[in-house]
């Protein structure tokens, strides 16, 4: 497995690969010495170790004249071959985590509200398409699209499409996984040919060049000797990474036994390169011993193992040098052009949008015409346009387009219509109440050219939900929406006297929703909308405080905001989230009773090293003097909510809520967040349903519940994971249990 850090790609030619045999050579030396080719194997994270081959390569004056790398070896190749300098290498893979490389979702604060709305439900795997052929998987665990942006800042040069135009002449090697077939990539995006030569089938997607799909290089050659001695090598110095077999205890599942499988193909094809070796050529193995090739993490370490490996060869690697002002003017005409990477986007185009408007991918973008191209905002912007869900690839190329400078966005749609996704959630008090809910999500996508879609949701277990929705953008900037809405609910209702619970309900809901709505920049959402339905209360078990069945009929209009800049929202480092809403429950729509309503939620987080805060504030109440009917009080109570207390123990006509919390992070983990262990104090000032339930101030009905929690957790691939002890007054003690939010 191969990857490493960022360019600007030049657009891939029609012709991207030829065999071995074919490739040319090119024009013999007018120095009277032999060319000298560096032939560099894959090795995935191991191939940091390339760079400290280079390192004493510089060190001995030994003169490159032309690269040949498959898979990390092809991007370590393209590096130096396109002008980047060693020390420039050790400071990129110092950058780099496998985080960077293989999350291709844009960070969450800059996603679009609806797009983040996804988050609050405990989703467990990606969306599944269902188009006319069954269900389509992808092809592989992650697109690549992070990984070509990390790769594009190793390579300096933005406008060569012979590769023999580099200031190396250089080659990369991929395997078409159709045929089975080596690809010799020789033309085109430098980037593109190492993103293919390091596609490990399974982990990473092929790269579509021309009419071929192309995976690793390693299948077939990841020592590709005999494509060196094809570009006209008189001598090779060939480094060989080794792939160690996986041993028989460590064979435990699907995915080591397809690496181990990939493993026995990489050293068979090596033992074959090996054989082709000729008495000048000099080959250099570092000893890695049992350093991953998935380490991605630990990069820089990898590369002092490969200096030790070249200096055991120092000797013969000697009589290669060339006299110091030799070595200096070859190194000089071998560096990346001054200004190489300064790109004035003179116009942009978006290719491969089918269904999906042009509009959409460009307001995705932060690169405008007459920007220079930033690599770090371009690759933002590459991860967003991926992360709206509507393409399998997505990338870009600087091409010339009517004597402009045209940035061209690539895309290729996802062929599915219909998308389904499932989750779930779990909470425990432990020893009282518990809960466990199955979640399932359908969307139809772009159902018009306005990208109108079609959402469905269920939800059963402790919670009921069946709900469907057409969200409907008003033109193709999408700035305004409308949204009708039909959903029925069936929650439970809990009542307590103290620390008791005397009375369960079932409060079932059937709502028919129509919103007015605006996206304001690209974090907010404010709508206006008007309801109608019916609500059936019902008694279950304990004390018949109310009708055994109590039906209503509600109808309102609400005012609501929200603002959602978190990074993430099950443990937030930065950001904030507001939310707002005023709700009247109106005659003039069925309702049953009349009251108003509002509720206000503020949440913000800071980070420091390892040390986060992150505070909330909520509040809520009655306007115009009407008090709230019960059915319709705000539940308080839970983990993180007044912890120690039961989930809904409290019931408030008027509440005031605030928390703060400490977390630091205990480990870092390279799929998800991390671990953390956290605590936090929590306090009320509400008005009660029935004061005298709780006791508190008789006289204005209102009093403070102070509470904390101490607690682990983990944000894993089920979702956030937490394990708490929480404590509030009057000796409520409480350990949860939790998969999901709190």
């Amino acid at each position: 497995m191969a990857l490493l850090t960022p360019l600007l790609s030049a657009r891939p030619a029609a012709a991207a690969g030829e065999s071995a045999a074919a490739a040319p050579a090119l024009p013999a030396s007018t120095a009277a010495r032999p060319r000298i080719g560096l032939v560099l194997s894959g090795g995935g994270a191991r191939g940091a170790a390339h760079i400290g081959v280079l390192q004493v390569l510089e060190e001995l004056r030994v003169p490159v004249d032309l690269i040949v790398g498959t898979s990390m070896g092809s991007i370590v190749g393209a590096a130096y071959a396109t002008g980047m300098s060693v020390a420039e290498m050790e400071e990129a893979i110092g950058a780099i985590t496998t985080k960077k490389l293989f999350n291709d979702r844009a960070p969450r604060a800059d996603l679009s509200l609806r797009q983040k709305t996804d988050d609050l439900t405990p989703y467990l795997i990606p969306e599944l398409g269902i188009g006319k052929d069954g269900i389509e998987l992808p092809k592989g665990l992650v697109t690549g699209v992070a990984l070509e942006g990390e790769l594009r800042g190793l390579v300096q040069v933005s406008s060569a499409r012979d590769f023999n135009d580099l200031p190396i002449p250089f080659r990369a090697v991929a395997t078409d996984i159709g045929t089975g077939e080596m690809v010799v990539l020789k033309e085109g995006s430098v980037v593109r040919a190492i993103r293919a030569s390091m596609s490990v089938p399974g982990a990473v997607a092929p790269v579509t060049i021309g009419k071929r799909q192309l995976v690793d290089g390693g299948l077939v050659r990841n020592l590709p000797v005999d494509v060196a001695r094809a570009m006209g090598a008189d001598i090779i110095i060939a480094v060989n990474l080794g792939t160690p077999l996986l041993k028989p205890d460590e064979i435990t599942s699907v995915l080591s036994v397809t690496a181990q499988m990939i493993n026995i193909l990489t050293e068979q094809n090596v033992a074959r390169s090996l054989k082709e070796l000729r008495p000048q050529d000099i080959l250099i193995v570092p000893e890695l011993g049992d350093f991953s090739s998935a380490d991605f993490d630990h990069l820089p370490k990898a590369v002092p193992i490969g200096e030790a490996a070249a200096r055991q060869v120092a000797g013969r690697l000697s009589a290669l040098s060339l006299p110091p002002q030799a070595y200096a003017e070859l190194r000089r005409k071998q560096a990346a052009p001054a200004g190489a990477d300064a790109v004035v986007v003179q116009a942009i185009r978006v290719e491969g949008a089918r269904r999906v408007s042009e509009e959409v991918v460009l307001q995705s973008m932060r690169t405008q015409v007459g920007d220079t191209l930033d690599r770090d905002t371009i690759d933002l912007d590459m991860r967003r346009i991926y992360s709206r869900g509507d393409f399998e690839t997505v990338n870009y190329t600087i091409d010339e387009v009517d004597g402009q400078r045209t940035l061209v966005v690539l895309v290729k749609e996802k062929p599915a219509r219909d998308y389904f996704r499932f989750g779930l959630a779990m909470e425990a008090n432990l020893g009282k109440q518990a809960g466990f809910d199955l979640y399932a999500s359908h969307r139809r996508k772009w159902i018009n050219k306005w990208g109108a879609e079609w959402r469905n949701d269920l939800v059963l277990g402790s919670d009921v939900l069946l709900s469907t929705e057409l969200y409907q953008p008003i033109g193709e900037r999408q700035h305004f929406f409308v949204a009708p809405k039909l959903r029925y609910s069936i929650t439970p209702f809990y009542i307590f006297y103290g620390n008791t619970q005397i009375a369960r309900y079932q409060d079932s809901n059937w709502i028919a929703d129509f919103d007015i709505g605006a996206n304001i920049i690209e974090y907010g959402e404010v709508r206006i909308g008007a309801s109608a339905g019916q609500r059936n209360f019902r008694f279950q078990s304990g004390d018949l405080l109310f009708p055994q069945r109590l039906q209503q009929n509600i109808g309102g209009v609400q005012l609501s905001a929200r603002f959602d800049r978190l990074d993430n929202v099950n443990f937030p480092h930065d950001g904030y989230l507001a939310t707002g809403r005023i709700y009247s429950s109106l005659a003039q729509l069925g309702a049953d009773e009349t009251y108003n309503k509002w509720e206000l939620g503020l949440n913000g987080a800071s980070t420091w090293g390892r040390h986060t805060l992150d505070a909330a504030f909520s509040a809520g109440g009655s306007l115009g003097g009407n008090d709230l009917p019960v059915t319709d009080t705000f539940p308080l109570g839970g983990f993180l909510y007044l912890s120690g207390l039961q989930r809904q123990q409290l019931r408030a006509q008027e509440f005031d809520f605030a928390r703060l919390v400490y977390r630091t992070k205990l480990a870092d983990f390279p799929v998800f967040d991390g671990l953390y262990a956290g605590a936090s104090l929590e306090g009320a000032r509400l008005k009660p349903t029935l004061a005298t339930m709780w006791g508190g101030d008789l006289k204005t009905g209102r009093f403070n519940v102070p509470a904390g929690s101490v607690f682990l957790g983990v944000d894993s691939p089920l979702g956030p994971v937490y394990l708490g002890f929480g404590y509030a007054n009057r000796d409520n003690k409480a350990v949860y249990l939790f998969i999901g939010r709190p």
